[in-house]
C-alpha cells in the first residue's frame, strides 16, 4: 500500500526556501571577476586612451623593439617572473592587454583574472590586427 505524506505548510515553505535561497555564507564571498573582454582595434584604441588605463604589452623585449603602442608597459609573458610581476600590479585598475597575435595576451588575461584583476580588455588579433587596421605604432 502506498502512503502519501502530507507536510505542514510551514515545513513545506522552509524546505522550498532552503533549496532555492542562496546560502547565507555566499554573501561573504567576493564576486567573481568578469571574464576578460576580447576587443577589436577600434575599441581597444578607445579603451587605451582613457585616463588611468594601463596598456600592457606581454610580448618579448625583441618584439617590443619592432614597435609598440603608445604608453605601453612591457611585461614579457615568456619571462620566468611573469606571474610575480603581474601580482605586483594594482588589481583595481583597468588593463588593456596585447601581444603579437592575441594568444599570449589571452593567456595573460586568464592569469590576471585568476589573480583577482577586476577589468581586463584583450586586443583580439594582437598588434598584427592593430597594424592591419592602420592604427599607430611607435617605432
Amino acid at each position: 500500500m502506498l502512503k502519501i505524506a502530507v507536510m505542514n505548510p510551514l515545513r513545506t515553505l522552509a524546505l522550498v526556501l532552503a533549496l532555492v535561497a542562496p546560502p547565507a555564507f555566499a554573501a561573504d564571498k567576493p564576486a567573481a571577476a568578469p571574464a576578460p573582454r576580447v576587443v577589436d582595434p577600434a575599441e581597444f584604441e578607445k579603451i587605451a586612451a582613457k585616463e588611468g588605463v594601463v596598456v600592457l604589452d606581454v610580448r618579448t623585449p625583441e618584439e617590443w623593439k619592432s614597435g609598440v603602442l603608445k604608453n605601453a608597459v612591457l611585461i614579457d609573458f615568456k619571462a620566468p617572473d611573469f606571474a610575480d610581476r603581474i601580482k605586483a600590479l594594482d588589481k583595481s585598475k583597468t588593463y588593456a592587454v596585447y601581444c603579437r597575435s592575441g594568444r599570449r595576451s589571452a593567456s595573460a588575461c586568464d592569469l590576471m583574472k585568476a589573480a583577482g584583476f577586476a577589468t581586463l580588455h584583450d586586443l583580439g588579433g594582437g598588434i598584427l590586427a592593430w597594424e592591419k587596421a592602420g592604427k599607430p605604432v611607435k617605432k
